[in-house]
């Protein structure tokens, strides 16, 4: 009967290990066999379940999730177009819904950033082109515009910002990333990634990533990972997919965009790159490839790397959450409340969670942390 039931709550992952190699100083690993299973207690030592509390607005769909030392912040774009900001316990603190066009109002939050050492939050409207500064209240600050579309940005260190921009009008030649100083005006410094088109990124538009006073940018036409450090892209980690390589002439060139993802789904090659986050020893993403979402472990010491996509949570029996970020050396997940009604039909009550057996079709999602066995 157990064996029924941890292949019922199977979600994703699995492993395959293999050593370092070299490219040019910069970390370059092969990923030409992807492998099945693993289990969740080979990589993590305990989980922890925070159930968020119940809001007048409820949460849709988690488009970026941020946790800080007293907090998690949830924007959702298209279903409630509000930022949610929950304490560490799950209790709600303060929901900021201000659309509209007018001064600290905004038509579609596309992306959210904050500064956790001013206390800050920062709203990237996509419609509109700016930028909204709130504080810790949702009180409204400032805002700049932005004479470009961007879906992704941060807050660099020095206090100015880095945007996606878009990409080149050929996809074989790369993405672009601007910055502009805390007014939004332009510092004349543009970062062209001409890179061989390699994969293609459909349905992630998050491609910048700040972890522990780290920038990330993850382009999505690039098989290339890159550290913003001192103002410029420096490459990290580079990603040979092998057979999975998407082949130069895979696409017609009067093919549409829904015609090249019909083709990419039903093909074994690597697309979608995302979810990046990093731990002190990890990094940490998924990739989308053969109908399935595969997670990565890289161990950024050693070049050492687990994935798959079938996960067996021997510790919970929950899987692993579609959305995850790294804070302090923890993975932070957060599973919808569908994902937990539909767990709860297959699982014992012996073994189902007291913490989640409120959770109803009504409910805010579910914040799992995971302490990784190898992490401080």
């Amino acid at each position: 009967m157990k064996k029924v039931i941890i292949s019922l709550l199977i979600f994703f992952i699995v492993c395959c290990s293999n050593k370092k190699e070299s490219f040019n100083s910069v970390n370059s690993i092969r990923l030409d066999k992807l492998s099945k299973r693993i289990k969740l207690s080979n990589y993590v030592e305990s989980i922890s379940l925070i159930p968020l509390e119940h809001t007048d607005k409820l949460i849709g769909k988690i488009d970026k999730f941020i946790v800080t030392k007293e907090n998690f912040i949830i924007l959702d774009t298209y279903t409630s177009k509000a930022i949610f900001i929950f304490s560490k316990l799950g209790k709600i603190k303060k929901v900021i819904s201000k659309i509209g066009k007018g001064p600290g109002e905004y038509v579609m939050p596309i992306n959210c950033f904050f500064d956790e050492k001013k206390q800050k939050l920062y709203v990237l409207d996509l419609t509109l082109r700016k930028v909204i500064e709130y504080n810790i209240n949702g009180e409204f600050i400032s805002e700049f515009k932005i004479p470009f579309g961007s879906f992704s940005f941060t807050k660099t260190l020095n206090g100015n910002f880095l945007f996606s921009a878009g990409t080149f009008t050929d996809q074989n030649k790369g993405f672009e990333f601007l910055t502009t100083d805390s007014l939004g005006n332009s510092l004349n410094k543009s970062f062209k990634l001409a890179v061989a088109f390699t994969n293609l990124n459909i349905g992630n538009n998050k491609e910048i990533y700040f972890q522990k006073d780290s920038i990330f940018v993850v382009p999505k036409f690039a098989n290339t990972i890159f550290r913003f450090i001192n103002g410029s892209l420096e490459p990290i980690l580079k990603l040979d997919f092998g057979r999975y390589k998407i082949p130069v002439n895979f696409f017609k060139e009067d093919e549409s965009k829904n015609k090249k993802i019909s083709k990419l789904m039903n093909s074994e090659f690597v697309y979608s790159l995302s979810n990046f986050s990093a731990t002190e020893n990890y990094f940490i993403f998924t990739i989308f490839s053969e109908k399935h979402n595969h997670l990565f472990f890289i161990n950024r010491k050693t070049n050492d790397y687990t994935s798959g996509y079938i996960i067996i949570d021997d510790i919970k029996y929950l899987g692993f959450p579609q959305t995850f970020v790294a804070y302090e050396n923890l993975i932070y997940g957060a599973f919808d409340n569908w994902q937990i009604l539909d767990l709860k039909k297959v699982m014992p009550k012996s073994i189902f969670p007291d913490k989640l057996k409120n959770v109803n079709y009504l409910s805010n999602p579910v914040i799992a942390i995971y302490k990784l066995k190898d992490e401080k």
